[in-house]
């Protein structure tokens, strides 16, 4: 099975997940190895590096060694995993990556090059592994219309209305989303006291999470008809809104499967 394939059963004690890394140091990789090791299953390392993070993790290592190279350096090798989690949301299907902070995929891909593209990513802070109430993707507004540059055709509530759901499945789970809330926002300064919807990762009450419903509810374009309750599991959709400085476009969905 490859992680992120259609067919990919979740992982399980006794399974073994097999990394091909030329450095050993991906930080999408390392994220893997950690999740496996979590859930009881080995790890197994095909790399360049003599020494790694990610082998130290793991079970059985084996070295891929460049004899070309005269100074007996490692050759660096693309690993055999290419996604992180996936994403399909009308009909366009996409990887979707995680580091441990919010600028690297900015204009990085999935196989660690330099891309001003960047690719699909989550919020650092949001958690796959434990769980979270809101999983936060951020993605280009690409002039294209790839990757998150057809989001914003959910301003159209008959656009909305042909495409209701978002599927998200990742390395553990498969997950259908229902829309509820679609909306315009802005980064604001850290001295703007007002809803930030990209600081929802948890809710620490009932009382908080139905605040954030509140104001995503007053915000949207229109009325979806989908509500959500304290519990319900969130995915939240971010790219960039040129109507404004610093605009945002966000749709909000409810987990139904």
């Amino acid at each position: 099975h490859i992680v992120g394939d259609n067919s990919t059963p979740s992982i399980h004690e006794g399974d073994i997940l097999v990394i091909g890394s030329g450095s050993g140091k991906t930080a999408s990789m390392q994220l893997f190895a950690k999740q496996a090791k979590s859930h009881g299953a080995k790890v197994g390392l095909i790399v360049g590096a003599k020494q790694s993070p990610i082998e130290e993790m793991s079970d059985v290592t084996v070295h891929i060694v460049d004899e070309s190279n005269t100074n007996g350096s490692y050759r660096a090798t693309k690993g055999i995993m290419s996604e992180a989690e996936r994403l399909v949301h009308a009909d366009a299907f996409y990887p979707v990556m995680q580091t441990v902070n919010n600028d690297y995929y900015l204009n990085h891909n999935f196989n660690q090059e330099e891309d001003k593209n960047g690719c699909i990513f989550m919020d650092y802070q949001c958690d796959v592994v434990a769980g979270c109430d809101n999983i936060i993707l951020y993605g280009h507004h690409m002039q294209s219309g790839k990757m998150f540059g057809g989001l914003n055709k959910y301003s159209s509530e008959a656009y909305y209305k042909e495409h209701p759901e978002i599927q998200f499945d990742t390395i553990y789970e498969k997950g259908v989303y229902q829309i509820m809330y679609v909306f315009r926002s802005k980064v604001y300064s850290e001295e703007d006291v007002t809803f930030k919807y990209y600081q929802f990762i948890n809710a620490g009450s009932k009382q908080e999470f139905d605040s954030y419903m509140k104001e995503m509810q007053a915000l949207s374009l229109y009325d979806t008809g989908v509500t959500a309750a304290y519990g319900d599991k969130l995915l939240t959709l971010s790219t960039c809104d040129y109507q404004e400085n610093d605009g945002r476009f966000v749709v909000v969905a409810k987990r139904v499967n």
